[in-house]
């Protein structure tokens, strides 16, 4: 049987490291509402082969990230989609609220727009 041994580390960047960090987690939140928005709005089926087809290159390139990243993009909201539709399958009377009567928005509206800078 194979082991594996798992490390906690603490990461301390300097200023400027930590400022390309925040940029980066910002690049992949926004890229990930991106996703969930064209996932939404032009209703593409929920398999990762799909979205990727529909968005990969507008992640890497408006997002700036790396190939790596922008498949975590897709897998992270793929996820997150399938969580919620099985959550409101099984537990309906828990969203009931959330609804107003005469609402049909799907998505709320954002400002997750891919970054069109060199």
């Amino acid at each position: 049987m194979q082991q594996s041994l798992t490390a906690k580390m603490q990461i301390l960047p300097d200023t400027q490291d930590l400022h390309l960090l925040l940029d980066t987690m910002r690049a992949y939140a926004d890229a990930c509402t991106f996703v969930a928005e064209r996932l939404f709005s032009e209703h593409i089926p929920l398999s990762i082969k799909d979205i990727h087809k529909a968005v990969y290159r507008d992640c890497r390139s408006g997002y700036r990230l790396s190939s790596q990243m922008a498949e975590s993009v897709i897998r992270t909201v793929v996820g997150s989609v399938r969580s919620i539709r099985t959550n409101l399958e099984r537990y309906p009377h828990k969203f009931k609220k959330l609804k107003k009567k005469g609402d049909n928005t799907s998505v709320p509206e954002t400002s997750a727009q891919p970054c069109l800078e060199p």
